[in-house]
């Protein structure tokens, strides 16, 4: 099955380092309390751990911003855990968000190699991640990103380009100081399906519905699939995957229609979803859709209301 997700290296770095200095049971005790920390992080974040390759965990993250909060959050608590015990150690995280292939409980595709290929340039104490994962971000956390080389691609037929996810407290607040003072505005979806009314941030990425009760949004009828259609925020724009066996249709104000079976439609102002079949506004089971434009502190606001 291929999903959108945000594929996430952490590796520890100086481990090697580590085992000469302190021995082989003792090296492997820290790097394992390390790896618990990493773990638990990822599952706080709402992530999975998909393996763990010596001393470096690979895991995948529904949400984009999640994986960036979840990434923050390991530098933070495995610099501290080196300055309490007096350790020379440190972290390289390389993300990257696109479509991945999830066969036997583990994940492939270009989008894991990329991810691959990101935390082998990163440095200790860095988070690096491409540009198109920066721009699946909200605009917040994209003012928290500086970008800085193109890297060869794991096929070496392109080149990546890198950006640098800034968490440490004091360069946060020198990147703050050029975040301009008039508002950013960027765009926010609603969904309306019988009276549940959903709003969808832009870091809210990763959106499901479908007949399967894991879904987001629940739809119970003959024509949906188990996992029917998936919206992400790519590009500054909301764009629907459909997954499903019978297609999705899309209906916008002015009456226009689309169908589309396994492939994707970036939704625009307003309209109607319908999952198998065409719909009209008052089937019991149509999804309205309707998107605006907010400003950044709007976003900012809603953010802590949730929290």
């Amino acid at each position: 099955m291929s999903l959108f997700q945000t594929v996430l290296f952490a590796d520890i770095s100086r481990s090697s380092r580590l085992y000469e200095v302190l021995g082989d049971e003792a090296a492997k005790t820290i790097i394992e309390n390390c790896l618990t920390r990493l773990t638990e992080i990822v599952q706080q974040h709402e992530g999975q751990v998909i393996k763990v390759i010596g001393d470096e965990i690979m895991a995948i993250f529904p949400q984009v911003d999640k994986t960036v909060w979840a990434a923050c959050k390991m530098q933070e608590n495995i610099t501290q855990y080196a300055a309490t015990n007096d350790l020379q150690l440190g972290l390289r995280i390389g993300l990257n968000f696109g479509s991945v292939i999830t066969e036997n409980d583990d994940i492939f595709g270009g989008t894991v190699n990329a991810a691959a290929r990101i935390v082998a340039f990163a440095q200790s104490g860095q988070i690096l991640t491409s540009q198109e994962t920066v721009q699946a971000l909200s605009v917040p956390l994209q003012m928290q990103t500086r970008p800085m080389e193109r890297i060869p691609s794991p096929g070496k037929t392109g080149r990546i380009s890198v950006h640098q996810i800034i968490w440490e407290r004091r360069e946060l607040t020198t990147a703050r100081t050029y975040i301009p003072n008039t508002a950013v505005f960027t765009s926010v979806l609603q969904l309306k399906h019988h009276d549940q009314v959903v709003q969808l941030r832009p870091e809210q990425s990763g959106f499901t519905i479908g007949r399967n009760s894991e879904n987001d949004l629940s739809i119970c009828d003959d024509y949906t699939s188990r996992h029917h259609v998936q919206i992400i925020f790519r590009k500054g724009k909301f764009v629907l995957i459909d997954q499903s066996t019978n297609g999705t249709f899309i209906v916008a104000k002015d009456h226009s229609q689309a169908f589309i079976h396994r492939e994707e439609y970036v939704l625009q102002h307003q309209g109607w979803i319908g999952l198998g079949e065409l719909r009209l506004p008052d089937h019991p089971d149509v999804i309205t859709f309707d998107i605006r434009n907010v400003s950044t502190l709007e976003l900012l606001d809603a953010v802590k209301a949730d929290d």
